[in-house]
């Protein structure tokens, strides 16, 4: 799941069902033959989140030179439970049940993550009723959060619909969003 491959040809995976292994530990994320996170596992500098508890499906992406990178996952913030969140190089950024700044309600699902070069990376997803967001961080400015309702462009009156299905960005800082809006035409 979520091959992809390095400007100077490593291949990037996260491999389901590995063979040999304690059934906790069946998903892992490689960056060539380098282990970035593993079920079963830590998450790289916040014990406080306990470990990877599962990796998600598709969700796990690298930068073109691999410094970089990013998954959503399931962690294990107690014994009882097990949360979505979007990790970054290790290091959770957000999980299921925050709010986000600007946000009327929590998140309640993650859809989707990517990273570029330079830091920059962004998320989707929504909060409990349904409405929308997207987390875009780029190095240049930090992060910064867009959600249903806020306007598509500063100033304008036109909003962003429930149904914000996608995000992107590149290493320049430029990003790209997909959804409908108020606009009923």
């Amino acid at each position: 799941n979520s091959p992809s491959r390095l400007n100077d040809g490593t291949v990037c995976v996260k491999a389901d069902q590995i063979e040999n292994c304690a059934s906790s530990h069946e998903s892992a994320c490689y960056i060539g033959s380098t282990l970035v996170a593993q079920e079963g596992e830590s998450t790289a500098g916040d014990d406080t989140y306990g470990g990877f508890a599962a990796l998600g499906g598709n969700y796990f992406d690298t930068s073109a030179s691999g410094l970089d990178w990013i998954v959503e996952a399931d962690i294990d913030p107690s014994p009882l439970a097990s949360v979505e969140a979007v990790v970054v190089n290790g290091n959770v950024q957000f999980q299921d049940g925050d709010t986000l700044p600007g946000a009327a309600a929590a998140v309640d699902g993650i859809f989707g993550v990517r990273v570029t070069g330079a830091g920059n990376w962004v998320a989707r997803g929504d909060v409990v009723g349904d409405d929308d967001w997207v987390a875009i961080n780029l190095a240049s400015r930090g992060a910064f959060y867009i959600h249903t309702g806020d306007p598509i462009t500063s100033g304008s009156s036109e909003t962003w619909g429930n149904s914000i299905g996608g995000v992107n960005a590149d290493s320049n800082g430029n990003y790209i969003i997909s959804g409908n809006t108020s606009n009923a035409d």
